[in-house]
């Protein structure tokens, strides 16, 4: 009898324990297994840049319009209860760079997909562009890593899980241009003449104003008669063959005999011109003695 006791009593403990098992075992429905990502770098994905170029006083950022499309792969697997709000987020831009598809959920998800980073996310790495090129940036272009922290996160069992990772950037310090002074505009020649160059009476003549510089400007001028008429005029000059140059004229027609001497002088360079002479024949009509003054 007591031997009988004895088994019945150790089924009863046997039993109990399995029964209790279930109650003592780890809770499985908050295991994440696995929570990781990368931004894949190959040959044939260029990674978000930023092309920096100095402006004589501070880097600015050149290609502010450029977007570049990356691929990024996920892979997030738990066991038990299922996961969803899957998310990479760029803390510094506090925008994300990769969401899983809304209302999704699930205990395992991979996926390889493309996303495009633009003006919006990297305009909060322009000042870190900057110091890098301010350290390596000089005479010869200079490529740096420039290594932004990105967070992948999931809401798994009323938590919310996190693993850092990084989105690869890169940053072009284009050469420093030399710094060349401001050129001043100079006259390089000055000349005055008629077209034609033997004026015939009844005939249009030209006295032309041919001035040149060493790059183009506006430029003004006086042009003088010798009985003491003057005129305030201007000209721009603009790129020919070999340098730059503009032409002014004046048209007259002489219908008596006639002799002017014209001077040009320009104003603020020290050119002035030989004093050109316009010497009209017309038959044998005496000489005008008295010039009049000059007209536009």
């Amino acid at each position: 009898m007591k031997c009988m006791a004895r088994k019945i009593a150790g089924k009863v403990v046997i039993a109990a324990l399995a029964a209790a098992s279930p109650l003592m075992a780890p809770s499985a429905h908050a295991i994440m297994k696995e929570l990781k990502f990368h931004v894949v770098q190959d040959q044939f994905t260029q990674m978000p840049t930023l092309e920096m170029r100095y402006d004589g006083d501070k880097w600015v950022w050149a290609n502010k319009d450029d977007s570049f499309n990356i691929k990024v792969k996920v892979k997030i697997r738990t066991i038990g209860n299922k996961f969803d709000e899957g998310t990479i987020l760029v803390p510094k831009a506090n925008m994300a760079l990769w969401q899983m598809p809304a209302g999704l959920q699930t205990r395992e998800y991979e996926t390889l997909d493309t996303v495009n980073v633009g003006k919006a996310m990297l305009t909060n790495f322009q000042g870190d562009a900057a110091n890098l090129c301010s350290v390596f940036g000089g005479e010869k272009k200079s490529v740096r890593d420039l290594e932004a922290t990105a967070v992948l996160s999931a809401y798994h069992s009323a938590e919310i899980h996190t693993k850092n990772g990084i989105l690869p950037l890169k940053v072009v310090c284009q050469p420093k241009e030399p710094h060349r002074a401001p050129v001043d505009l100079k006259v390089t020649q000055l000349k005055v003449y008629t077209l034609p160059a033997a004026p015939k009476c009844g005939q249009p003549v030209h006295l032309v104003t041919e001035i040149h510089t060493n790059k183009p400007g506006k430029v003004d001028f006086q042009l003088f008669r010798k009985d003491g008429e003057k005129q305030a005029a201007s000209l721009t000059t603009e790129k020919v063959a070999n340098g730059y140059a503009k032409r002014w004229s004046k048209k007259y027609v002489y219908n008596q005999s006639i002799k002017r001497e014209y001077l040009v002088t320009v104003t603020g360079h020290a050119f002035s011109s030989e004093w050109v002479a316009v010497d009209v024949k017309c038959g044998a009509k005496v000489d005008i003695k008295r010039p009049l003054k000059l007209t536009n």
